[in-house]
């Protein structure tokens, strides 16, 4: 009987960190992909400035969630998301070329980690 409950308990702690992981993974593609749309926008309008704090946010987004994803997630789309997102600075010249590359892998990100019967199996 005590194994019973164990393993009841056991399922109940995997379920509950399955769907935490899968609630945070929603909101930071929700809010990354969010941030890069801003990002993208302003760089059609051609505002530079306000394009390069929109990249730092982006950048401070990223440096405050990449290590839990690290932890809870799949590395290699995030690998490539953090390649690109550091690139992004004042300094790149292909500003437009790397937020497009970074909305694909964190596009990438979400479609690995969501749960889905191809994940699953």
């Amino acid at each position: 009987m005590k194994k019973l409950w164990f393993a009841g308990v056991f399922l109940i702690i995997v379920i509950s960190l399955c769907t935490t992981q899968q609630i945070y993974v929603k909101d930071f593609y929700a809010d990354m992909t969010g941030e890069l749309e801003i990002a993208e926008n302003l760089y059609n309008k051609g505002d530079l400035e306000e394009l390069s704090k929109q990249v730092k946010k982006i950048q401070k987004l990223w440096e405050n969630n990449n290590e839990l994803l690290f932890t809870i997630a799949n590395h290699s789309a995030l690998n490539e998301l953090g390649q690109r997102i550091r690139a992004m600075n004042d300094y790149s010249t292909n500003k437009q070329e790397l937020i497009a590359e970074a909305k694909a892998w964190t596009l990438i990100f979400y479609e690995n980690e969501k749960i889905s019967f191809a994940n699953i199996f």
